[in-house]
């Protein structure tokens, strides 16, 4: 560890960010993986610097995927700078998350000295923090930067709030832009307020004012105040629904884990992410949990006791150890919310990157401001194997199968890891279909599949497995894959969530490819029973329909669709696909003419007009 007695608080600043750099430079190196080829490397609205006024509003724009609607305007306009100053390039936005850090790093360096810390516990802890190795999914991860953002945006306005208490004139515009970059980047970033208090409840000067420190934490409370507005207004809810205490059927998945398996579970998360934060051994991405479904078990109550324990100690001494107590507040308020409500995934390393934030400053509360050189030196030991284990963590997110398959090695029952293994062999059959290799992309759909029907054998109920079994055997069809299987896996995810209308129509398709064309179209347009009415719903009635010869009842059902003002290019194109199949191909020509009015550059549109032009009337 270096000796710091002779240095200046900005040579430390500089050398903490240098460290953070050399840590995670392996980085760079790497892939999108996992979340980030949806929401980053498939995402069209962030190739343009002109989209990001929209970002503010259109919680459509956070990913290419329908059903993965987030606000989180302030991550999306990163996105679009690091796209247009890189083209796309990979290493560009990994760049940014790696800068992020490092920027991280130096705040909570600043931060602790601001708060009173000498230079050397400051330093040890934010050395630690800038070199650790659990930080490494939010890093290498581009979609996991909300945590970084979040975490930047409180190191900001916290630090602004002192500056702003030492006399800084503007010091209340660092308040209110850190409270815009944490919660315009997670939910969790509506903790701000609450944190600020809490600092100023914590400040024992004499000379305080209750007025000034009002003003100080007033313009975190309005930019709060107004993102919750503004998620009310797009996303129909300000902070998140409120689960229901039993019942739940899915433990692996949010939306099927109940509060109190939330808690069980969470008995097991929180005492190893703790454990981690000291000892950084058995990082992956898919961490075994225990799932525990009985509160009153030795495991879940022991659990608990643990992380109960290390809050008091924590908490102990507010009047002595301010800034422990400080630092542990903010851990918890960094953690609260994806401890108590059940979000998709019980664990994610980079969910813990704010709490650790929490973590560094109740180790700088603990470490003697005067250390022997022996304990200097073994400190410095402690940073270099963190930055080594960082590097070479770093490494493991290059590529996506070496992901799952490291977590594979780590834990041989990871339902995830399977499921993620599958995703990568569809990815490669697609590629071998493009190079017109058949044998290959056979042979990869059905290790996709049998992946898959491992990871249901392990765990019956991860229905997120069942639901790719059965679009995978649609794909393959009658000739390569089991339609009747596919059935059968719809059927029960309907019949577990029976007003899903996603997985009414995931059955519809699977009795389209098994040729039960009339049981198809009947369960698809019993969505209309059990949801806003879609256009989506008679498209697959109506390819049902087609797929059993009957084109002019296909378009009827089209008919329908547009009648009720469900009209989406979409819908319009089908029905002229089916209208020039059926030969009538003026009805062709309206809708094309139509969708091609709306977007004049529409590939299939414009494809289907030249058929339409070369076509011979019946």
């Amino acid at each position: 560890m270096i000796d710091t007695s002779h240095w200046t608080d900005r040579r430390v600043v500089f050398a903490l960010a240098m460290l953070a750099l050399c840590a995670y430079a392996t980085a760079l190196g790497g892939v999108f993986v996992y979340d980030d080829t949806h929401s980053v490397r498939d995402n069209v609205a962030i190739r343009s610097v002109a989209e990001i006024p929209r970002f503010f509003w259109d919680v459509d724009a956070f990913s290419d995927l329908a059903a993965v609607r987030m606000y989180r305007p302030v991550v999306l306009t990163t996105f679009a700078i690091d796209h247009a100053v890189g083209g796309g390039v990979v290493w560009m936005f990994k760049l940014g998350n790696v800068l992020i850090h490092a920027v991280c790093a130096a705040l909570l360096f600043s931060l602790t000295r601001s708060l009173g810390i000498g230079r050397r516990p400051a330093v040890i802890a934010a050395a630690l923090f800038a070199a650790h190795p659990m930080v490494s999914e939010a890093v290498n991860i581009v979609s996991a930067r909300s945590d970084l953002l979040v975490g930047l945006g409180l190191l900001v306005g916290l630090r602004s709030c002192v500056a702003a208490r030492e006399g800084s004139k503007w010091a209340w515009c660092g308040v209110g832009l850190g409270t815009v970059i944490a919660c315009g980047s997670k939910e969790t970033g509506v903790m701000m307020p609450g944190l600020l208090v809490l600092l100023e409840l914590l400040d024992r000067r004499p000379e305080r004012s209750w007025r000034s420190a009002v003003l100080r934490i007033l313009p975190a409370v309005v930019v709060t105040v107004a993102y919750l507005v503004a998620r009310k207004a797009f996303l129909g809810v300000a902070t998140g629904d409120v689960p229901k205490f039993t019942g739940g059927h899915d433990a692996l998945n949010g939306a099927g884990r109940d509060l109190l398996t939330q808690f069980c579970v969470m008995s097991s998360v929180l005492p190893r992410f703790f454990s981690q934060s000291v000892l950084p051994v058995g990082l992956t991405i898919d961490p075994w949990i225990p799932l525990h479904d009985e509160w009153a078990s030795a495991p879940v109550l022991c659990g608990w006791a643990a992380i109960a324990t290390l809050t008091y100690l924590g908490l102990r001494a507010p009047k002595r150890r301010p800034l422990a107590f400080f630092g542990t507040g903010l851990a918890w308020a960094m953690a609260l919310p994806w401890v108590v409500l059940p979000l998709n995934l019980p664990a994610c390393e980079h969910r813990f990157y704010a709490p650790l934030i929490g973590l560094g400053l109740v180790l700088a509360a603990c470490v003697p401001r005067e250390l022997a050189r022996r304990k200097l030196a073994a400190t410095g030991a402690i940073v270099l194997v963190f930055g080594c284990l960082a590097s070479a963590r770093s490494l493991d997110f290059h590529d996506s199968e070496t992901l799952w398959r490291d977590a594979l090695d780590k834990h041989p029952r990871s339902v995830r890891a399977l499921c993620g293994l599958a995703l990568e062999h569809r990815y490669d059959a697609e590629v071998a279909r493009l190079r017109g290799d058949e044998k290959a992309y056979l042979r990869e759909m059905r290790e996709a599949c049998a992946r898959l029907e491992r990871a249901i054998r392990i765990y019956p109920s991860h229905y997120a497995a069942r639901r790719n079994l059965a679009e995978f055997h649609i794909t393959l069809g009658a000739a390569h894959g089991d339609p009747e299987r596919a059935v059968a896996l719809a059927a029960a995810l309907v019949d577990v969530e029976t007003n899903n209308p996603f997985y009414r129509l995931l059955w519809s398709r699977a009795l389209g490819s098994a040729s039960r064309f009339d049981e198809a179209v009947d369960a698809a347009l019993s969505c209309l029973e059990v949801a806003e009415a879609k256009g989506l719903v008679y498209r697959t009635a109506a390819s049902a329909r087609a797929a059993s010869g009957d084109l002019d009842a296909a378009i009827e059902l089209l008919d329908q669709s547009v009648a009720r003002g469900l009209d989406h290019e979409s819908v319009l194109l089908q029905r002229a696909e089916y209208s020039l199949d059926a030969g009538r191909l003026a009805e062709a020509r309206r809708d094309l003419g139509i969708v091609l009015s709306r977007n004049p550059f529409d590939g299939t549109a414009i494809a289907l007009m030249q058929r339409v032009r070369a076509a011979r009337p019946r």
